[in-house]
């Protein structure tokens, strides 16, 4: 008897996140059952039946190397429960129907191989998974029975019994305003002993991982973007253990966001205890603290200063402990009440810049001179002069005098997320200017001078919720501490 199923391809809505940027596959066979002398009846196939599938995408890198999906019996029919995968276009290259013991029951024969003549569709063959989408992916299948793999179009090679094992993985990010761990998507890399083993997406949930066995040693590398890769070595005997609640369950891996500092500047309290990170000191005693974006922020108060006076508001000290002259990000709020004037009021260092401490990276607001009108400005060096600059002329052109605004500075010497961009800076979220070069230093240098400036400086901007990465940075929580 020769047993197939026909290729139904059906999209349904399903209930998603807004931001799940997924949709989900249902696998299953309605059965078609041709006569012949030995051949196999609905009824003789056993209850618990599972499909092995092969996908990769539609530039050939592999998803899915027979990844194992247990199928349900309701009545004479088998389901899958629904598996998330990331929305994109597909290439399904293996399909078999396997018992407990790992037997092929049923499959479906490739292209040009003896019995594709049955199927209407062969393998391998397309398909598409939409965003909040969920489809039934049902190939045509034939039995087994009787039957060598190379009717099905596999050589015996392929068929060759590898020896694996499975692990279950959930990948999280701390959400630092919520206090909270959230489960999150990203690409999985593992390897050992030179060899790739599995590269692909994971989604945030549970991920079932199939690996070969005999290796001593695994490394598993989790990359997405805005946080640290993540990379960690583990025995095969303990990475065994990762599978089912009797065990330790799912391998739970945190990323880290790659935060180094984190003050408020609310405050006295707030400046002397950082939310995370080293705490910060006082220059020369002119703070002053207003209203701010979230509760308090600082400015310097009105004196007795003078043309050329540099004045210390806020320190950041022993920089070269905590700054990366690779790559990082600067960002905090700021509300600037006047534009800056060269010998008046000028510059305005929100995070070190000129006549400051020398950080080896800067993001300030100045006139150069008379002559010159006022820009933004991010600049890094680090020991190496000149800087690669990137400036801003239009802040008060753009309506953000008197507003309290988001900014940040990038920087990344291979390249911002791949990119060939080695500087941004972002106003409110917006990338506004960036740069393509890469000639600073690598020295780190010593101090920042943070809310600081020179000549007749008081009150002319406030700052608020400053923070510093070892990462570059692209999406910022706005609207948030």
């Amino acid at each position: 008897m020769v047993m197939a199923v026909m290729l139904l391809l059906s999209c349904e809505r399903q209930p998603v996140s807004p931001d799940n940027d997924s949709g989900f596959i249902e696998l299953g066979f309605n059965e078609i059952v041709i006569q012949t002398s030995n051949g196999r009846i609905a009824s003789d196939l056993p209850s618990s039946l599972a499909i092995l599938l092969s996908v990769d995408k539609s530039d050939g890198t592999p998803v899915y190397e027979r990844y194992e999906v247990p199928l349900l019996k309701m009545g004479d029919n088998y389901i899958s429960r629904p598996f998330a995968m990331i929305a994109g276009e597909y290439k399904l290259k293996e399909y078999l129907v396997v018992n407990d013991a790992k037997e092929v029951l049923l499959a479906t024969p490739l292209k040009n191989s003896p019995l594709a003549y049955l199927v209407k569709t062969a393998l391998p063959f397309d398909f598409k998974v939409k965003r909040g989408e969920s489809i039934k992916l049902i190939p045509e299948v034939i039995s087994t029975e009787k039957r060598k793999p190379e009717a099905f179009g596999y050589i015996n090679v392929t068929f060759d019994e590898i020896e694996t094992f499975d692990f279950l993985l959930s990948v999280f990010v701390y959400d630092r305003h919520d206090n909270s761990m959230i489960l999150t998507d990203g690409n999985i890399n593992i390897t050992s002993e030179g060899d790739v083993l599995y590269d692909s997406t994971f989604v945030a949930g549970v991920n079932q991982i199939t690996l070969p066995d005999g290796y001593e040693n695994y490394t598993i590398n989790i990359n997405k973007d805005n946080y640290v890769p993540y990379s960690q070595e583990i025995a095969n005997d303990s990475l065994k253990l990762y599978f089912s609640s009797s065990d330790q369950g799912p391998l739970e891996i945190i990323l880290d966001d790659g935060l180094v500092l984190w003050n408020k500047l609310g405050s006295e309290e707030e400046v002397l205890h950082s939310e995370y990170g080293p705490d910060l000191a006082f220059g020369d005693g002119i703070q002053k603290f207003v209203d701010g974006k979230f509760g308090g922020a600082i400015g310097i108060k009105k004196g007795n200063y003078h043309v050329g006076q540099r004045n210390r508001n806020v320190i950041f000290n022993n920089l070269k402990d905590y700054i990366n002259t690779e790559a990082g990000t600067i960002e905090f709020y700021v509300k600037v009440n006047e534009v800056p004037v060269a010998f008046d009021h000028n510059p305005y260092r929100f995070f070190d810049g000129p006549f400051g401490l020398r950080s080896g990276v800067a993001l300030f607001y100045y006139q150069n001179d008379d002559f010159d009108p006022a820009y933004l400005a991010f600049a890094v060096f680090f020991d190496n002069q000149p800087a690669e600059y990137i400036n801003y002329h239009d802040f008060d052109k753009d309506g953000y005098l008197g507003k309290w605004v988001h900014i940040a500075g990038v920087w990344d010497r291979n390249g911002i997320q791949d990119s060939d961009e080695t500087l941004r800076l972002y106003i409110n979220g917006q990338q506004i200017a960036s740069s393509k070069g890469h000639n600073w230093g690598t020295e780190e240098k010593y101090a920042a001078d943070i809310a600081s400036g020179n000549d007749h400086i008081g009150d002319r901007f406030y700052m608020d919720n400053l923070k510093v990465y070892s990462i570059a940075r692209t999406e910022f929580s706005i609207d948030h501490e």
